[in-house]
């Protein structure tokens, strides 16, 4: 089965993002946004904040495998192929809530959304990186 329609794209990426994407981008600092799978084959788009310290090919093959692991639909996939950019804005955080105020919170929250990145999906950029499972 192939998936490259958009609805069915958006679908997948946000069930991912919700299910475990999340997690790498408020901890991580990395997020990931599946592009297509055609032929078996896992094409990823990945951000990474300098918070994340893994080598791209390590991190693409992670973010692959957990791809492959958490979408029914990609199972079957023999291969993957990732862009990985670097960027400098984040992907996600964490604001820690305990003995804090309201408006405190309100002003970390402000921050913290400013930092996050725009356009993610748009972009095709970074280095290319191949692999099979």
């Amino acid at each position: 089965m192939d998936i490259t329609n958009p609805e069915a794209l958006s679908a997948i990426n946000s069930d991912q993002a919700h299910k475990v994407d999340k997690l790498y981008r408020m901890w991580g600092g990395l997020s990931s946004h599946l592009l297509a799978y055609q032929d078996g084959v896992i094409t990823l788009q990945i951000h990474h904040t300098d918070r994340w310290l893994k080598s791209p090919e390590v991190t693409a093959k992670q973010l692959a495998e957990c791809w492959r692991k958490y979408q029914p639909a990609l199972r079957d996939a023999h291969s993957y192929q990732v862009y990985v950019h670097h960027s400098g804005r984040e992907t996600g955080f964490v604001t820690p809530t305990k003995g804090k105020d309201k408006k405190q919170l309100a002003e970390e929250l402000l921050q913290g959304i400013q930092r996050m990145h725009r356009a993610q999906r748009e972009e095709r950029v970074g280095q290319l990186i191949k692999g099979a499972f």
